[in-house]
C-alpha cells in the first residue's frame, strides 16, 4: 500500500476495497493485488491530488472519489477516469 494513514475505505459491489490515504493517492485491493492511483504531473489524466478524503460508490456502480478540491469518478467496465471540479457538481 502507498501510505500507512488512511483516510477513507470502500469495499465495493464487486469486492475490492478501495483505500483513500493521506499524501499515498488512492489503492484498490483486488485479487490479492494492490493497485495505486496517484498524482504524476507529467501524466495527464492522473488524479489531481494524493490526499484522498472520500470513496462513494453509486447504485451504477461508479466509485466516486473525492480529493483535495476535485472529484473523480472511475469507470470500472471501461475503465475510463475523468473528474469534475467542486462547481461543477
Amino acid at each position: 500500500m502507498s501510505h500507512d494513514v488512511v483516510v477513507s475505505l470502500l469495499f465495493d459491489s464487486q469486492g475490492r476495497l478501495w483505500v483513500g490515504t493521506y499524501y499515498g493517492g488512492l489503492n484498490c485491493y483486488y485479487n490479492g493485488k494492490f493497485k495505486r492511483y496517484y498524482h504524476n504531473p507529467e501524466m495527464p489524466g492522473t488524479i489531481a491530488d494524493n490526499r484522498i478524503w472520500k470513496i462513494l460508490e453509486d447504485s451504477e456502480g461508479r466509485i466516486w472519489v473525492g480529493t483535495w478540491g476535485e472529484v473523480w469518478i472511475f469507470l470500472m467496465r471501461t475503465m475510463i477516469v475523468f473528474y469534475i471540479t467542486a462547481t461543477e457538481i
